[in-house]
């Protein structure tokens, strides 16, 4: 499995929110088996979450069949969940939950690590900013991880909603269309009839 710098990671990271905030990043669009995805991204979370004894259950995947979305940003904002969940807490439990609700695919992402206060709930999704000085000396990071995940859900019509308790741990939910829709072509029509008219 090729590891990636943390160096790598952070460039990627600032590389990402630019084109988000400038409306440079486009939406890729297909039909993908989303068993198959989250197969491929609990493999690549795994060794995070043994390197802190931590365990990870998985429930609902296999009654889900086909999504139509961006895969790869799919796998980000789920990967960054679980990871994060992970670096935050040793020998804990880590739960990712899969249900079809509607037209949408729910994504609940719970830990029992340490938790956060509502102030520093505020702070989740604002670039660069991080909810806890303490916590980031500790573990690191840029602060872009959750506000990334979040304008990647925005993008493709969906969100991100938290639940957090100090000591007791959280939960991230994300919401996706089942099939989301092509504002890339969208775009490009509304662009085309300005021309024309």
């Amino acid at each position: 499995m090729l590891r990636l710098p943390l160096l790598y990671t952070t460039t990627q990271e600032i590389i990402d929110i630019s084109k988000i905030e400038s409306n440079q990043m486009k939406l890729y669009l297909e039909d993908f088996h989303l068993s198959f995805l989250i197969d491929s991204l609990i493999k690549s979370v795994q060794d995070l979450v043994r390197k802190n004894d931590n365990i990870l259950t998985v429930y609902g995947v296999e009654d889900i069949g086909i999504m139509y979305a961006y895969p790869i940003k799919v796998q980000n904002i789920i990967s960054y969940l679980l990871s994060n969940a992970a670096k935050f807490k040793h020998k804990g439990e880590i739960t990712l939950r899969v249900s079809c609700q509607g037209d949408e695919i729910v994504f609940c992402v719970t830990d029992n690590g340490l938790g956060m206060s509502l102030d520093q709930i505020k702070y989740l999704f604002q670039p660069f900013i991080q909810a806890d000085e303490l916590t980031t000396r500790q573990y690191g990071g840029t602060g872009l991880g959750l506000v990334i995940s979040q304008r990647f859900c925005e993008m493709m019509g969906g969100k991100i909603t938290v639940d957090s308790k100090v000591a007791i741990g959280s939960t991230f939910t994300v919401y996706l269309p089942i099939e989301v829709e092509d504002t890339n072509s969208k775009n490009l029509l509304e662009r085309q009839n300005t021309y024309l008219t």
